[in-house]
């Protein structure tokens, strides 16, 4: 769907326009990423199974060794490889939530799912809003959220891959492609947890980055104070649809 830029004055749309498939790109990762030894230890075990079958003497007994190990190896890549699965498409379901609580937001707006915003970076979402332009990182934690010393804590530890750091750079990456879409303004980063699990007030800054429950994300986005145009959203929607 591309955006038609529209007259500032021309009546907003009920509701905002989305772009993208939410939590695609999450469940193609989920699927190859954790999964991608075992083709390779399958080809491998028909190998040895082979040689096992039409080898002699010792050749046999350590091609049938070599066949036993392959196949424990793919046992266990694949029993951690559905962990890792589940991981992602629990993400993805993170990700359908946020963007059904985007798409009842009152227009004008954009909201753009799984946005590419350079090499090796997928935003989850990013908002073009009467109140500014959001990148959203979602996550779909298990476990006690807290903050302490501008950190994110889970369960009292702080988590293997900081999500307001990520959120931060993201940001600046989509920021970086909306100047080249003639977007003036600054993209504020955005942590959504999608287990309605943060102990602070939704929109407050922790780390670089503004925290919300998904269960309040929509009405603390609405409620920014508009610096931008419809015309202004319609126009940057539009070039970055183009250049999809």
């Amino acid at each position: 769907m591309k955006a038609k830029a529209k007259p500032d004055g021309a009546a907003a749309p009920s509701a905002v326009q989305t772009h993208g498939s939410p939590g695609e790109w999450a469940r193609t990762r989920g699927l190859l990423k954790p999964l991608w030894p075992l083709p390779a230890g399958a080809f491998a075990g028909g190998f040895m199974a082979a040689a096992a079958i039409f080898a002699e003497g010792a050749a046999r007994a350590a091609a049938a060794a070599a066949f036993m190990a392959v196949a424990l190896a793919c046992a266990w890549a694949w029993r951690k490889g559905i962990r890792r699965c589940e991981s992602y498409f629990k993400g993805a379901r993170g990700e359908e939530m946020a963007a059904a609580a985007l798409a009842a937001m009152p227009g004008p707006g954009h909201v753009f799912h799984d946005f590419r915003a350079g090499p090796g970076i997928c935003i989850d979402h990013l908002a073009l809003l009467p109140g500014g332009a959001f990148s959203i990182e979602t996550k779909y934690w298990n476990g006690r959220i807290s903050v302490s010393d501008g950190r994110l804590l889970l369960d009292g530890a702080a988590p293997t891959r900081d999500p307001l750091a990520q959120a931060v750079r993201q940001a600046a990456a989509a920021a970086a492609k909306l100047r080249a879409a003639g977007w003036s303004g600054d993209v504020t980063p955005v942590l959504c947890l999608a287990s309605d699990s943060s102990p602070v007030p939704d929109g407050t800054m922790v780390g670089g980055a503004a925290v919300a429950n998904v269960s309040g994300l929509a009405e603390w986005l609405a409620g920014r104070p508009p610096v931008c145009t419809q015309g202004d959203l319609d126009r940057a929607a539009g070039i970055l649809e183009t250049e999809k």
